[in-house]
């Protein structure tokens, strides 16, 4: 089972802002799990992430396609 980490720790590790994390999950874009009011992201889904090449990463964190 992988663990789950904080928004901040996710944005933080991804370079992006806090903001750019919640509008991801909210978008389906990273996944997340609600617990409660609070939002965790599964590690697993950070390194599927973070292991797309360059060019799919630049349009996935601009936030549209091209």
């Amino acid at each position: 089972m992988s663990s789950l980490i904080t928004v901040k720790e996710a944005a933080k590790r991804l370079s992006l802002s806090e903001s750019k994390v919640y509008r991801m999950t909210m978008t389906g874009e990273l996944y997340s799990k609600r617990l409660g009011r609070a939002v965790r992201i599964p590690e697993e889904s950070i390194q599927t992430l973070a292991s797309l090449p360059k060019s799919d990463t630049e349009i996935l964190f601009k936030g549209g396609k091209q």
